[in-house]
C-alpha cells in the first residue's frame, strides 16, 4: 500500500468509527442505479460547508438500529465507476460557467473488504450549479420506474448528514456561506492576501504607499484629506482592495561586497562586475553575505506588515532580476557527527562538525506565491527578447534551490537525507565529489580568495541536497 492510500484508509476508518454520516462524508452500500441521484450527491458534497475534501464511501451499509457495518463492494456491480467514468460523466453535464467538481475514485481495503471512495476535491469555485436540468429514469429491483431530476440553477449543499432535497434549493443563509467562501470573504488577512497575490494581473504599480496613509496635521492647509507616504521601491497595490500592497525595497540591507571594477580598481559605480558574467553569480552573492540577502519584499495590509521575505538579485544576462531568497534548514540540527569516532588505539576522537544545509521553498507557501507574483511582473516588464534572459535567471535559481511540493514532502526528504548522511564515509565522499566555488568561478587576481572560501561549504551543501532530492523524487515517482 502506498503512502497516499495508507493515509486515505486511516481517514476513512476514522469516519466509519464515528458511526454516523457527516457534513463531508456519506456512506453507501452500493453504487447508485440512478445517475441523477449520483450527480445530486456529488454536487451536494462538492458544495459542502466544511471546507474539506468530501467522500462518498461505497461498501458500508446502514442497519436498522442506525449503526453502520463494512460490507464491501460488489466488484461485478454494473453501476460501479472508476475515475475515468466519473470524470467523463461530469464532463457531459452542463454546469454554469463550465466549472465542475474535480473527482476521482480510490479503492481501499478495510477488514479484508474492498471499499470504493469517490473523492470530491475541496474547491473555491462553489457553488457548483447546473445550467440545464438533468433528468434520469431507471427501474428499481421491483420493476418500478423511478425518475429523478437535478434542477438547473438550484444550489445544493449538505448540512450535517442531510443533503438539500433534489427538488429544492439551499436556504439563503447556506447559499450565502458558499458565496463567501468563493470570494474568500471570511478568510484571515494572511490567507486573503495570498489569494489576491495569485492574481497579479489585478495589481497595479504605484509611486505611493496606498496602504500607509495618515491625516494631515495642518487641517487648514489639507482639510479632510489623507496623505500617503512615498514608496521606497517597486510597489504594487491590489486594485479591488488597495489597502493590500507589496513592495520590493531596494538596497534595504547594507552591501557587504567589495566594489571593484573590471580592472580591479575600487569603484562605487561598478559593483561586482567580475560576477556579472558568471552562471552562478546570484548564488555567490547570496552565499558570501552573513545573512545572504540584499533587499527585501514587504507585504502590508492597512500599513501593517503581514509578511516579509528576503530578495536576491540575479547576475545573469539582465542584472537585478529579483527572486525570493530561500529558507534554510539544518539537516543535522546539532551540527555535529552522529557517531563517535575512535583512533587506532580505540580512544574516542574529538567530534568534528558535520553540517548539511537545505536551501528551499515550499510550493504554495506565501514565499512561493510572492515569487510567482514577482516573476509574472518581471515578464510583463521585460517583454519580447528580454523574456529569455529572465528565464536564464530562473534557471540559476532552480538549479540550486529545492522547491518542495509540500511541507510533508520536505520533512520526509530531510529524514531520508539525514539517515543517509549519518554515515561519515558517505558524507565525506559527497563533500569531496562536489564542485568548489573556485572550480566554477573565473576569479580575477585582484579578488581575495579567502573571502570566496566563506561560501565553499554552503555551495557544496546546495549541490549535495539538489542531487539527492532529484534522485529521491525520481525513485518515489517510479514506485507509484
Amino acid at each position: 500500500m502506498d503512502k497516499a492510500n495508507e493515509s486515505l484508509t486511516k481517514e476513512i476508518v476514522a469516519l466509519i468509527n464515528r458511526k454516523q454520516e457527516g457534513g463531508y462524508w456519506d456512506f453507501k452500500q452500493q453504487w447508485h442505479e440512478n445517475k441523477a441521484e449520483l450527480l445530486h450527491d456529488i454536487i451536494c458534497l462538492a458544495n459542502n460547508l466544511e471546507n474539506h475534501d468530501a467522500y462518498l464511501i461505497f461498501g458500508v451499509k446502514e442497519n436498522r438500529d442506525k449503526t453502520w457495518d463494512i460490507c464491501g463492494i460488489n466488484e461485478d456491480d454494473e453501476n460501479r465507476l472508476d475515475t475515468l467514468k466519473v470524470v467523463d460523466s461530469l464532463r457531459d453535464k452542463r454546469f454554469i460557467g463550465d466549472v465542475r467538481p474535480m473527482a476521482r475514485v480510490e479503492t481501499i481495503i478495510i477488514e479484508g473488504k474492498k471499499l470504493d471512495i469517490l473523492i470530491i476535491e475541496n474547491s473555491h469555485n462553489i457553488p457548483f450549479r447546473l445550467k440545464k436540468d438533468f433528468p434520469c429514469t431507471n427501474k428499481n429491483n421491483r420493476g418500478k420506474s423511478i425518475k429523478r431530476t437535478v434542477l438547473a440553477k438550484s444550489v445544493y449543499t449538505r448540512v450535517q448528514d442531510a443533503n438539500t432535497p433534489i427538488d429544492k434549493t439551499a436556504d439563503p443563509d447556506k447559499e450565502e456561506k458558499l458565496w463567501r467562501k468563493r470570494f474568500h470573504i471570511d478568510e484571515s488577512v494572511y490567507d486573503k492576501t495570498i489569494y489576491y497575490l495569485k492574481k497579479p494581473e489585478d495589481w497595479e504599480e504605484s509611486g505611493v504607499d496606498l496602504s500607509d496613509c495618515y491625516v494631515a496635521s495642518d487641517e487648514t492647509k489639507y482639510p479632510n484629506s489623507k496623505l500617503y507616504r512615498r514608496a521606497s521601491g517597486s510597489r504594487y497595490y491590489y486594485k479591488y482592495a488597495p489597502e493590500h500592497s507589496i513592495e520590493l525595497v531596494d538596497n534595504y540591507y547594507e552591501e557587504l561586497h567589495d566594489n571593484y571594477d573590471k580592472d580591479g580598481n575600487d569603484s562605487k559605480n561598478n559593483k561586482r562586475v567580475w560576477l556579472s558574467g558568471s552562471d552562478i553569480g546570484m548564488i555567490v552573492k547570496y552565499l558570501l553575505r552573513d545573512d545572504g540577502i540584499i533587499d527585501k519584499c514587504v507585504v502590508r495590509v492597512n500599513g501593517n506588515v503581514i509578511h516579509e521575505v528576503g530578495i536576491l538579485r540575479s547576475f545573469g544576462a539582465i542584472r537585478d532580476i529579483p527572486l525570493i531568497a530561500p529558507r534554510r534548514e539544518e539537516v543535522f540540527p546539532a551540527g555535529r557527527s552522529v557517531r563517535v569516532r575512535v583512533n587506532d588505539d580505540g580512544k574516542p576522537l574529538l567530534d568534528e562538525p558535520r553540517r548539511l544545509t537545505l536551501f528551499y521553498i515550499v510550493k504554495g507557501s506565501f514565499d512561493d506565491v510572492i515569487n510567482e507574483f514577482i516573476i509574472d511582473k518581471q515578464r510583463k516588464m521585460y517583454n519580447g527578447s528580454l523574456t529569455s534572459k529572465i528565464e536564464y535567471g530562473l534557471k540559476e535559481w532552480d538549479n540550486y534551490f529545492i522547491k518542495f511540493e509540500s511541507e510533508d514532502e520536505k520533512d520526509k526528504f530531510v529524514k531520508y537525507i539525514r539517515e543517509k548522511y549519518s554515515n561519515d564515509k558517505l558524507y565525506d565522499k559527497a563533500m569531496k565529489d562536489t564542485h568548489s566555488l573556485e572550480d566554477d568561478l573565473n576569479i580575477p587576481s585582484f579578488v581575495d580568495k579567502n573571502k570566496i572560501k566563506a561560501g565553499e561549504a554552503p555551495y557544496k551543501y546546495m549541490q549535495i541536497a539538489m542531487s539527492e532530492y532529484r534522485k529521491w523524487k525520481e525513485a518515489n515517482n517510479s514506485k507509484k
